[in-house]
């Protein structure tokens, strides 16, 4: 590693490509350390300034769960930018990469964050504030799927407490009316 920081300070970017992709050969078997040795080869590409290089590693690099590329992607596929998102999506939602919530909210994808928050009832505590002007019903439903199967599930006091939290953050998303008709179907 010190190596290779070595030539990345002296815009050895040749060497670092080489380091990299050797790095990548003896460590294929290990994830997280490919992981690393792309974002150097990155680096190196960056640094030479190989766009096509670069715009495929900050795609692989997202899709591997990097955030930290997101950004560089969105700026080097600007002309294939819709289809370049729904590959990405595509391939974060088949990971169930915590990416692919951050990214479909970022991106206003409403449909895709009801279906996300359909898909596990209790994510739409922390989602409905992006996707309750949209689809309103939706959200309710969810609230109240979510709120009876925890309610059913309830065995000790720290889960009912659990539930009465969940109800008030259904009352402060504004369904006051409804959250009160499901206290008294719970009782």
């Amino acid at each position: 590693k010190r190596v290779i920081e070595s030539a990345l300070t002296q815009q050895d970017y040749e060497k670092v490509l080489q380091l990299a992709t050797d790095g990548i050969q003896h460590d294929k078997e290990r994830p997280g350390l490919v992981s690393n040795w792309t974002r150097y080869v990155y680096t190196a590409h960056k640094g030479l300034g190989n766009v096509a290089q670069i715009k495929e590693l900050s795609l692989q690099l997202v899709i591997g769960g990097d955030y930290e590329y997101y950004e560089d992607v969105k700026k080097l596929h600007t002309t294939e930018w819709p289809t370049t998102l729904e590959k990405l999506l595509t391939d974060l939602n088949k990971k169930s990469s915590h990416l692919y919530a951050q990214i479909i909210v970022e991106e206003g994808q409403y449909k895709r964050i009801l279906d996300y928050c359909k898909a596990q009832p209790m994510r739409i505590e922390s989602y409905y504030p992006h996707i309750r002007e949209h689809y309103y019903e939706d959200v309710c439903a969810l609230f109240i799927e979510y709120i009876e199967s925890s309610a059913a599930r309830a065995s000790d006091r720290k889960r009912y407490q659990d539930v009465c939290r969940t109800i008030k953050n259904m009352r402060e998303a504004g369904y006051k009316i409804e959250a009160s008709g499901l206290i008294v179907d719970l009782l």
